[in-house]
């Protein structure tokens, strides 16, 4: 879920555009002393001496007649201005909050809202529609140090059946309890090539229908300086539709998943959304029981994160991030909790996702982030990664490269919209989102 190209077309409709000074000037002084002096004089001198002759008619009838007339034109274009000049300042209202409409309004209103629906198209998806709607709110309106919470609604179709429905976001009680969530859904007709590395390499794809329903959430509290503990729950369900069952390797098509695990966290990132200066290091570890899922044995997940943000110009931020995530079981790790490539946006960008995957990934990437004007910036980047099975059968042939560049727009304060444009080995793609990479 949540590829989405956006491919957004904005109308400009231009109106006519007068001199409000040149016709008020005309209507205040020509119509209205034209009123005040010719009619009102002619009538007290040329024609009321006359009004028992010829010309009494011509006052009744030709006159009236110029005086009505007169009256209803100067009615209609001040009517035309004014409709002008209301059309006039709705299109600058509107240009206006396209170009500075990313005020924090938090402090303002319960939550300051954005929504955005537009076509897309994707690799694994063809083409479709989708909309996200992205909220900024505070819980507590009085703090203006603390960083706001936000939620994410995302929905989408395609023609090829892909159905999408999802909602993400952070909550800050206060500065030393917060909480993220992932809660998706996804339906989807595609390419799958395997389950590790050496099949998804050298198998031919084939079709599939996959559906996936993901539940996440982490809750984090400080506990000394700029360190967190945490606690984290994790929900999933796989299931699959394919011909070709002996790409799965005897495993089953369908599986349920649910773990519970700790973090250890160390955050001095200004802004979580879209950080310009500070780190993160982040250590979690995830127990997936047997008893509470349908894998005949335990499995462990142990993720290491590692990010860095620095200033390097004016306008322009370094940012690092490294990612791994292995597993530690005894037996055949199911598919559902084997790692995929690109499988969240955030990292490998520009490769299907999915089509690579295996036991445990290790990731690198480096982005600079350059305001370029206004609500509007770019990004280029550049990393590698890699999925194999273990430490032990790791070769130079699962090392993949990506780079990309990317558009970003300011929709709220600090909080981009990102529209990537990424490269691969025999690989590309582009990806809509909501906030930063990483």
């Amino acid at each position: 879920m949540k590829r989405f190209i956006s491919i957004i077309v904005l109308i400009l409709s231009a109106t006519p555009f007068c001199l409000a000074n040149e016709y008020d000037h005309d209507l205040d002084n020509k119509y209205d002393y034209n009123l005040d002096n010719k009619y009102d004089y002619n009538l007290d001198n040329k024609y009321d001496y006359n009004l028992d002759n010829k010309y009494s008619n011509d006052l009744a009838n030709e006159y009236d007649s110029d005086l009505e007339l007169t009256v209803d034109s100067s009615k209609i274009i001040a009517d035309t201005l004014t409709t002008q000049k209301g059309s006039t300042n709705a299109l600058k209202e509107w240009w206006e909050s396209l170009i500075n409409g990313n005020e924090d309004k938090t402090f303002e209103k319960k939550a300051d809202i954005s929504f955005a629906f537009a076509p897309y198209y994707s690799q694994e998806s063809s083409f479709g529609v989708g909309g996200q709607l992205s909220a900024l709110y505070r819980l507590d309106r009085k703090d203006s140090i603390m960083q706001p919470s936000d939620l994410t609604l995302m929905g989408g179709g395609s023609i090829n059946g892909t159905y999408t429905l999802g909602v993400q976001g952070h909550i800050n009680w206060t500065r030393s309890k917060r909480m993220n969530y992932v809660l998706e859904f996804l339906s989807q007709s595609r390419d799958f090539w395997g389950i590790d590395f050496n099949s998804c390499a050298d198998n031919p794809a084939t079709k599939v229908r996959f559906n996936r329903v993901n539940v996440s959430a982490d809750y984090e509290q400080r506990f000394a300086g700029n360190w967190f503990w945490g606690a984290a729950v994790r929900i999933k369900y796989g299931a699959i539709e394919l011909d070709k069952k002996e790409y799965l390797q005897g495993q089953s098509t369908k599986g349920f998943f649910s773990g519970f695990g700790f973090s250890l966290v160390y955050d001095t990132r200004d802004f979580i959304l879209n950080p310009k200066k500070g780190l993160l290091f982040m250590f979690r570890h995830i127990y997936y029981p047997n008893k509470l899922g349908q894998n005949n044995f335990d499995v462990g997940y142990a993720t290491m994160q590692f990010n860095a943000y620095h200033p390097i110009w004016k306008d322009a931020i370094l940012a690092w991030d490294f990612f791994a995530e292995t597993n530690i079981t005894d037996g055949v790790l199911p598919w559902q909790l084997r790692e995929q490539i690109c499988y969240d946006d955030r990292r490998m960008r520009g490769y299907y996702s999915g089509s690579y995957m295996d036991n445990n990934q290790i990731c690198a990437q480096a982005e600079i982030r350059q305001h370029i004007y206004k609500r509007f910036g770019c990004v280029a980047w550049a990393g590698a990664g890699t999925f194999f099975k273990t430490f032990e059968s790791f070769n130079n042939r699962q090392i993949l490269p990506n780079y990309g560049a990317g558009l970003r727009f300011e929709m709220k304060k600090n909080t981009n919209i990102r529209v990537d444009f990424g490269f691969g080995r025999h690989a590309s793609s582009i990806i809509f989102n909501f906030g930063e990479a990483f």
